[in-house]
């Protein structure tokens, strides 16, 4: 094929075949009403890209920079070099008595998840965490403007099939994984405001309606999934009244008991062991097995969600509710890490086809609002408009995110969070001063430290 004209002919000839074996397998409607309308959304969201707000940018890198130098004079102090290397740290976890704490696998670990699981033993140990986190924030291409444009903005790239079970990503720069402390740097135009819309707990709801598990439907219908399932799981030790306290009251007061049952549920969901699930809740191997066993009698078809893996196991595929498969490539016993993805991808795989659907839907109905999908973020999206149809716009996008789960699972009553009480930056949960906030906890440290 030498000539443009001999690869139009050509693609133009392919082109029918593909249509063909795309119908059967069962996949036409999926890139026909979802894939190839966002080749579109993707791309104009990738276009407008997004503004960065230099003075912002510019106070973050010098209060940085100077906690920096204190939290390198206080590592000094333990005899720590800044980054510690390992040979330091097991002489000093060794000198504590702590060091058997960090064996993992038969040999010694100083991973981020180890050192805070044991942060309460040293001193030190926050201290390095602080110090990794600022590296990492300090070092962050966003921060730092490698991407930046001459106009201020930035246009990171968006895989649009950037995981196997067709989740977005993003890369130059990865702003989808940007540090919430650094999430504030991101700024509308002139006249124009940022919120967020997020679906909450949308996973467990896609699991629920997908194996028809009509309480774990009930459980996600009440707005907390994980309160629901605590309020089974630990009736005993809830006080009766307590139990129709309004959703925030109760994650307050029983937020140790929630927060274990939703390791528990998203462990089991994403092939989570009992070992692992005991690593992450820091208690022992009999105590995780026990609540493995019991989070699994909450879930009246667990079962059905086994035996689907067995039989997906068998086919060859897992399979999206909207019939996009992952192939094993393989046939034969089935190995523990195609277990987890064979239960995974109908889940997560669903997701990302349900936000490439709302997204495509918003992208044309925010047109005669002037509004924009600025960041697609997981499960949730960051947008801006004009100040005078912002609100509007928020409503829309809150609607538009529920009815498109309901058009998929009717029986889903999804709760979408919307984030618009500090609109002049992209932030976590209207607080556009994370930052700062964190920065003035690094002076308790220090002090504490020493």
């Amino acid at each position: 094929v030498n000539t443009a004209a001999e690869k139009a002919s050509l693609t133009g000839k392919l082109y029918f075949y593909q249509v063909q074996q795309a119908a059967l397998q069962g996949i036409l409607n999926h890139l026909v009403g979802i894939e190839m309308p966002y080749l579109k959304t993707n791309a104009e969201i990738e276009w407008q890209g997004v503004r960065i707000d230099p003075k912002r940018q510019a106070r973050t890198i010098k209060a940085g920079k100077r906690y920096s130098q204190k939290l390198k004079k206080t590592l000094a102090k333990y005899g720590l070099s800044a980054p510690p290397d390992d040979q330091e740290l097991k002489k000093l976890f060794k000198k504590a008595g702590i060091l058997r704490n960090f064996q993992d696998d038969g040999g010694l670990s100083f991973e981020k998840a180890i050192l805070k699981k044991n942060k309460a033993f040293h001193p030190a140990i926050p201290v390095i965490l602080a110090w990794n986190r600022l590296t990492s924030i300090l070092n962050d291409k966003i921060l730092k403007g490698s991407h930046q444009s001459s106009n201020g903005r930035i246009y990171p790239q968006y895989q649009q099939l950037g995981t196997h079970t067709g989740r977005v990503t993003s890369k130059h720069p990865s702003i989808m994984s940007l540090d919430s402390l650094l999430r504030p740097l991101i700024i509308p135009g002139e006249g124009r405001l940022i919120g967020e819309a997020d679906w909450s707990q949308i996973e467990i709801g896609i699991l629920a309606a997908l194996y028809q598990d009509s309480n774990l439907i009930a459980m996600f219908n009440s707005g907390d999934v994980y309160s629901e399932m605590a309020k089974v799981f630990y009736r005993k030790g809830i006080e009766k009244a307590d139990l129709g306290l309004p959703r925030k009251k109760f994650k307050k007061k029983y937020g140790k008991q929630r927060q274990i049952m939703k390791t528990c549920i998203l462990g089991i969901i994403y092939g989570m062991t009992p070992k692992s699930l005991g690593e992450s809740l820091n208690c022992s191997m009999e105590e995780a097995q026990g609540l493995y066993q019991d989070v699994i009698m909450m879930m009246s078809k667990f079962q059905v969600i086994q035996a689907g893996v067995d039989w997906s196991a068998i086919r060859g595929y897992a399979s999206t509710a909207s019939n996009l498969h992952r192939h094993r490539g393989k046939s034969g016993k089935t190995e523990p890490w195609e277990k987890r993805w064979l239960l995974n991808h109908p889940v997560q795989g669903t997701g990302a086809a349900l936000f490439k659907a709302t997204a495509n839907r918003l992208n044309l109905l925010y047109r005669s609002l002037d509004a924009k999908i600025m960041v697609p973020l997981h499960d949730s999206f960051v947008f801006s408009a004009p100040e005078r149809n912002f609100k509007k716009v928020a409503k829309l996008t809150k609607r538009v995110m529920r009815e498109t789960v309901q058009e998929f699972f009717p029986e889903l009553q999804p709760r979408v969070e919307i984030n618009i009480s500090r609109p002049d930056c992209w932030n976590k949960d209207g607080d556009g001063n994370l930052f700062r906030k964190w920065i003035k906890t690094l002076d308790k440290l220090i002090a504490d430290a020493v």
